[in-house]
Formats: C-alpha cells, sequence, structure tokens
C-alpha cells in the first residue's frame, strides 16, 4: 500500500512482511528530511508494522543535526510502537557507515538493524 510518492521518496506499507518500506530518490533538504521520517514513524504506529526497510543509497550524507534528530526523536517514537527489525540497504560509503553506525547504537538493546547491497537480501532477513 503506497503512503507517499514524491520527487525525494517512496513510502509504502508491506503486509506480507509488517514492515515499511521507504525508499529514498534524491538528497533531501533538512525539512524534507524530517517529513519523510515522520510519515515512516506515522506509517509504522498506523500499520502496527514491526519491521522497517530503508533504502538510503540515493539519500545522501545526512548532516549531524537530522541524525541526531532521527536517533532521540524518531527511532525512539517507532521502537515504542513496535518496530523491532530495520533493515538498511546501502552503497559501501565511509559517511554512510558513520551515519548508520551512530543511529545503530541505540537501537542494539531494543531491535536489531543490519545493513544490506540489496532489497532482495533485506527482504530475506526481514521475512
Amino acid at each position: 500500500m503506497e503512503i507517499r510518492n514524491d520527487d525525494y521518496s517512496t513510502i509504502s506499507y508491506e503486509a506480507d512482511l509488517n514492515a515499511v518500506h521507504v525508499v529514498w530518490k534524491k538528497i533531501p533538504t533538512e525539512g524534507m528530511y524530517r517529513e519523510i521520517f515522520t510519515g515512516a514513524l506515522n506509517a509504522i504506529i498506523d500499520n502496527k508494522a514491526n519491521k522497517w526497510i530503508s533504502d538510503i543509497r540515493k539519500q545522501g550524507v545526512v548532516g549531524p543535526s537530522n541524525a541526531k534528530w532521527l536517533r532521540e526523536e524518531i527511532l525512539p517514537k517507532a521502537i515504542q510502537a513496535g518496530l523491532n527489525k530495520i533493515a538498511i540497504v546501502v552503497e559501501k560509503d565511509v559517511f554512510k557507515k558513520f551515519y548508520i553506525d551512530n543511529v545503530k547504537t541505540i537501537m542494539s538493546a531494543t531491535a536489531e538493524m543490519q545493513y544490506f547491497d540489496s532489497e532482495d537480501e533485506a527482504r530475506k532477513w526481514l521475512g
């Protein structure tokens, strides 16, 4: 079920995986970054999704203020809503790895997060 589809992202709910799926299409502004993640959080809450797949290959480098906001605002609310598995599709990039590792530090006690080279691999893991 498609929730959002614009120049920046596609957000959908995939009932077969009970997952919210976000595909980034281009580098967002700070405001658009927050709008997209807020939409994904709302989709998790509305659908009682416990999994999240995010393809960030076209997202670009995320600034420190947005990474902090994601870590402190969005992820705790998503975990509280029942999220317990996050699959990240990402290219091998040192800046993206730093961003994901920074976010991953709060996940370890409450939810699993893994990175993948393809959406197929991510889906198998979420399965």
